[in-house]
């Protein structure tokens, strides 16, 4: 994580003139912070402003790293030049595959009572987030968020990475009540090259915090489907009912078939992935855990009023493998299909 501890400073007297028309906001926010701090100073008050490991990023500190990603972005990728940038950066850069993810997080107006402490929650479980994932750096972005450069080399363990530090980083929103997040990944990098590629497709992914889609963590082809998925039904909360209620009759009547995501998400028109998050904002569960649901649900008739053996119940809801069945159902039930048999027998 490229957080820095700040040094602290002393307070210097403050009698800058600004234009409104040319400040930034960032210009703007250290005015007022350096103000106040004189201002406590002057009351015997001490620092408002005390310097913390993982305070939300100061401007001048955020602005650093947010051109240090900048420059690994636009870096000419010579392989002469990549050791000293390497040594620059003071992390190695080589791998097969790469991969940029932004993050934001946005305090509630009137829902956290105290913004700095907020920020400073925020900025640490985010960077714990990123510690957690294996050559996974952090780069502050200032009122930006964060992003982050992910390096693998196989694809197979970049979608890992990818969906650990996905995971990481909702459990961080998570822990910081009164906000909320969103965040864009962008595409696999097939080398280091290709970088302005990935951060392109994962800021057009978080294009989709500016529609109203908080709290989600999306790639650009997911926010595409379900953009054209809204923009091609015009789906009423009536008929967005209709739509997963005719998913549930289908994964009703053909539970015992070999049934997938995509092949459901078919027959009611959707595209998977929009499917997909559809049926578990509606149900509060994944497809899996319907379908699963609806086969031991049956699992557990026939294993009371039939004869049959475990393999044939299994079999006849859906299971092909025998082994597997028994698997599912005790981590679903809570025992193997004999005992549940045997203790319905006892009843």
């Amino acid at each position: 994580c490229m957080l820095r501890k700040n040094g602290a400073g002393a307070a210097q007297p403050y009698s800058a003139v600004w234009d409104p028309e040319t400040v930034n906001s960032a210009q703007l926010l250290r005015a007022l912070r350096e103000l106040t701090a004189q201002i406590r100073t002057l009351r015997g008050e001490g620092d408002v402003f005390p310097q913390r490991e993982y305070a939300q990023a100061e401007p001048d500190e955020a602005y650093r790293e947010r051109q240090l990603f900048s420059e690994i972005l636009a870096a000419e990728w010579e392989p002469s030049k990549q050791k000293g940038l390497e040594k620059k950066y003071g992390f190695s850069l080589d791998a097969n595959y790469y991969r940029v993810c932004l993050f934001a997080m946005r305090a509630e107006m009137g829902k956290t009572s105290e913004y700095s402490s907020w920020w400073e929650n925020a900025g640490k479980r985010v960077c714990e987030a990123a510690a957690a994932v294996e050559n996974a750096y952090c780069f502050r972005r200032a009122e930006e968020g964060w992003a982050f450069l992910i390096l693998a080399d196989t694809r197979k363990i970049m979608e890992k990475r990818t969906e650990l530090l996905s995971d990481r980083l909702r459990s961080a929103a998570e822990k910081c009540p009164g906000g909320t997040y969103f965040g864009g990944i962008g595409s696999c990098a097939e080398g280091i090259r290709e970088l302005p590629d990935s951060f392109a497709a994962a800021q057009k992914a978080m294009a989709g915090r500016f529609l109203g889609r908080q709290n989600q963590i999306l790639t650009a082809e997911e926010l595409s489907a379900a953009e054209n998925m809204e923009e091609n039904f015009r789906v009423t909360c009536g008929e967005l009912a209709g739509v997963i209620e005719k998913a549930r009759q289908v994964m009703t009547r053909d539970y015992m078939k070999k049934l997938s995501l995509d092949s459901v998400a078919e027959q009611v028109g959707m595209s998977p992935s929009y499917f997909s998050a559809v049926f578990k904002r509606e149900t509060g569960r994944t497809f899996v855990e319907y379908l699963t649901e609806i086969r031991m649900r049956r699992a557990k008739e026939l294993l009371k009023g039939s004869a049959m053996r475990t393999s044939e119940v299994g079999f006849e809801v859906g299971y092909k493998e025998p082994h597997y069945f028994s698997a599912v159902f005790k981590k679903t039930v809570g025992c193997s299909p004999k005992s549940y048999r045997n203790r319905q027998a006892a009843l």
